[in-house]
């Protein structure tokens, strides 16, 4: 999380909208909780719906017919964790120009094939340009007239890893800091200290480590530690995982020779790259933490 998708989808809905390619432009934030009766509920409000049935099909047929309008209606649904029934939420899924679409946001690369997703666009972390001109937004005049201020500021920076809400984050809480300030910071980035951090907010935390909480699988979430251990930016040899899991009795399954753990490692290793939590490595038989974990 964080890489701005939200912010990138609030975008499109306002651009679309203002160019005229729809009439109307609703959007709901689904999240790892939320369920049919909430999203129906966040619709009809966004769509100045009253919902007269109390039960969620009878919600779903009014949502359908006031979506089924014969306008060009888009329905963006954000933060998706798991396959939704869109039929049972009442978005109808139309051909042609006039009618109902749907675009949506996850984290988990499984949903878009679990609901036949026919373009998919994933989002990369900014452009180290992109990163510096933000992040300088952020931070305000405090470092202008100041050059060795400047490049520890510039330092900071880059321990964001190109993270939009890392970035917006650290920089709104340097806004008119020290030097001191700004020394220490960048010090307990480089260590990995987030959470030391005054002034920082906290809702960063909850971006960075839900798809993390979210694993449902042991033997992902110890994987994904031990990828932690590798030094920045390092290619993690598959052999070498499978080698310490089976040494240290970390998998669920307790396989016995390094041929099974081998086998499992691999698995866990493409459930961790479809939540966005591991990257390929230069060969099939490395990985790399992404960027903005590492």
């Amino acid at each position: 999380g964080g890489v701005g998708k939200t912010t990138m989808v609030e975008k499109v809905g306002e651009q679309v909208k203002k160019d005229g390619l729809f009439d109307e432009v609703v959007m709901a934030v689904v999240s790892h909780d939320a369920n049919v009766t909430q999203i129906q509920e966040v619709l009809a409000v966004r769509l100045n719906l009253k919902l007269e049935d109390k039960i969620k099909e009878g919600k779903a047929n009014e949502l359908c017919n006031r979506l089924n309008n014969g306008k060009r209606n888009l329905v963006i649904l954000d933060d998706v964790w798991k396959k939704l029934n869109l039929k049972e939420i009442g978005i109808p899924i139309t051909d042609g120009k006039k009618g109902c679409k749907v675009v949506l946001t996850s984290r988990n690369q499984h949903v878009f094939k679990d609901m036949d997703v026919h373009n998919h666009f994933p989002i990369e972390v900014l452009s180290e340009e992109e990163a510096w001109n933000l992040f300088k937004k952020k931070m305000g005049s405090s470092g202008d007239s100041n050059d060795q201020l400047h490049d520890i500021a510039y330092a900071v920076c880059k321990e964001c890893r190109r993270l939009p809400v890392a970035i917006v984050a650290v920089g709104a809480a340097l806004k008119d800091k020290s030097m001191h300030d700004w020394t220490s910071t960048l010090g307990k980035l480089q260590k990995g200290m987030l959470n030391a951090i005054e002034d920082i907010d906290p809702n960063l935390f909850k971006s960075l480590r839900l798809s993390y909480d979210y694993l449902e699988s042991t033997d992902a979430k110890s994987c994904f530690f031990l990828c932690c251990l590798f030094p920045e930016d390092a290619q993690v040899p598959i052999e070498e995982l499978a080698s310490h899991c089976l040494a240290r009795r970390l998998l669920c399954q307790g396989p016995t020779t390094l041929k099974d753990a081998r086998v499992i490692v691999r698995s866990v290793i493409n459930t961790l790259k479809t939540r966005c939590l591991l990257l390929d490595g230069k060969n099939d038989d490395f990985v790399k933490m992404h960027d903005r974990l590492a």
